[in-house]
């Protein structure tokens, strides 16, 4: 069993102890991981190979696919304060932005929520 991770995230663990637990005596190669491409020679392998891929050097965000699912990383993403923009969107929609959004935060203190707040048009905090 091969796959494309690239050894910096979790797909690749997902992937393998996936196998590792349905199909034990299959030997997992992960060429790109092995081989210590990074994204900017993935990508100029691609190019060379004529290979169609979304991603470009210029892109603020990466993108995994496959056939069980799709992962949006990196960038502007990497703060959690920040919501995807609208062309991250390519197997749902974007969420209704004629709503001003409320960001709910809760803070812990030994394990127990001890206070909260809200970011947006409706602010508490106790």
């Amino acid at each position: 069993m091969a796959h494309g991770c690239t050894g910096k995230g979790n797909d690749q663990v997902r992937f393998e102890v996936g196998i590792g637990a349905l199909a034990p005596e299959l030997n997992v190669i992960a060429p790109v991981r092995d081989s210590g491409m990074t994204r900017d020679k993935a990508i100029a392998f691609a190019e060379e190979k004529g290979l169609p891929i979304d991603q470009s050097k210029r892109s603020p965000y990466s993108v995994d696919q496959n056939l069980w699912g799709r992962a949006v990383e990196t960038g502007f993403l990497e703060d959690p304060w920040n919501a995807p923009i609208e062309d991250l969107y390519a197997y749902t929609s974007a969420p209704d932005t004629s709503v001003d959004p409320d960001d709910v935060v809760i803070s812990f203190a030994d394990g127990v929520p001890d206070r909260h707040r809200r970011r947006g048009r409706h602010q508490f905090s106790t």
